[in-house]
């Protein structure tokens, strides 16, 4: 993929337009944002999800259901996720679908790998035979490296592992992926990556036990919100940036000579890796009264690894891609986003993407 560096920081409208592209999970928090920038790139899009995900709905509040596309499909039914495949016939595909959450795993272990292992391995063998395929981009998570909690920067060739449920599907499906393009894809002259990114924040992420989607919810009820660990360190960054460089992969695996497969870290700079204490400060310059809905309580469910840190280092020298907003520049964005959301506010991720593209 060296051989084909893109310069621009934002995705090539004229590259997406008319792109037939198959995304997966396109009703998740990422994957609902994904499918409206593409959308504003003019492509076509085919989504396929299981049902709108968390309440409210991202999707739902983007017009996503305007032709209810794609919406009530399930990744593990292998019949009919070929059959959506061969009708559409995407160049392009992204695969977001997958249970997202570290805790959520622990009370549904199967449920978790079946959607994270089966699933993915259901969209790389129902991809196989697709006469246009050109590019199939794997979304698997930051935290399929085997973590000790030692303060490590984890880059691509680390070792792949996890002691949790979802650490170890997502570990898993990185092994599948490499297998299925050795066995498969190189010989059919399809590029496979993967991409990993670090803690997604953003509007419109309502899901359970996530830091600031807690903690708005919390604020905007009257209710106090538990903080399992205050001194946890992540790789934040604002859900646009990851998102651009899948796009940017992407375009650039397809106009590649050399079919490729690859894993990608996509995180901010090394300043922007902060404790959760951090971003609860940041945040509460952005609400009034924020912290009396904040209790510290360490005991509470603290099954995550306290360090998770990344290098974006091979992705930032191979297509010059890097995270366009600071910390304090995401946590403001999402923090207008769902002040914007709760005072009535329209159109407000659409906003968004235009202003980040022009930055």
């Amino acid at each position: 993929m060296e051989n084909v560096v893109n310069h621009i920081n934002s995705p090539n409208k004229k590259f997406w337009k008319n792109k037939k592209v198959f995304l997966t999970g396109h009703t998740g928090f990422k994957g609902s944002w994904l499918y409206l920038w593409l959308k504003l790139l003019n492509a076509n899009v085919n989504g396929y999800s299981n049902n709108y995900s968390n309440y409210p709905s991202l999707f739902k509040y983007i017009n996503g259901t305007k032709k209810n596309n794609g919406v009530g499909e399930n990744i593990n039914n292998y019949k009919n996720l070929k059959l959506k495949l061969d009708l559409f016939q995407p160049e392009i595909i992204f695969h977001f679908a997958a249970q997202p959450l570290v805790l959520k795993s622990y009370a549904s272990p199967l449920s978790t790998h079946r959607t994270n292992i089966l699933g993915t391995a259901n969209l790389l063998e129902a991809s196989k035979n697709l006469k246009n395929l050109k590019v199939i981009c794997i979304v698997t998570s930051d935290k399929c490296y085997l973590n000790t909690s030692d303060k490590t920067f984890f880059k691509e060739d680390d070792k792949l592992g996890g002691s949790d449920p979802y650490s170890a599907s997502k570990a898993c499906a990185e092994i599948l992926t490499k297998s299925y393009y050795d066995s498969f894809y190189k010989a059919l002259n399809i590029s496979v990556f993967s991409v990993r990114a670090g803690n997604v924040i953003g509007g419109g992420d309502w899901s359970k036990d996530r830091l600031i989607p807690d903690c708005i919810k919390g604020y905007y009820r009257n209710k106090k919100i538990e903080i399992r660990n205050p001194l946890s360190i992540r790789p934040w960054q604002f859900v646009l940036d990851p998102l651009n460089g899948y796009l940017r992969l992407a375009e650039n695996a397809y106009k590649s000579k050399n079919i490729i497969y690859d894993g990608w870290n996509l995180g901010p700079m090394n300043k922007n890796h902060k404790s959760v204490e951090w971003i609860l400060n940041e945040l509460s310059k952005h609400f009034e009264n924020f912290n009396k809905f904040i209790s510290i309580n360490p005991n509470v469910n603290n099954l995550e690894s306290t360090y998770l840190q990344l290098t974006s280092n091979k992705i930032k020298k191979q297509i010059n891609w890097n995270t366009k907003l600071s910390l304090k520049q995401s946590i403001e964005w999402t923090a207008n986003w769902y002040k914007g959301y709760y005072s009535g506010k329209v159109n407000l991720c659409q906003n968004q993407i235009r202003k980040f593209e022009k930055i």
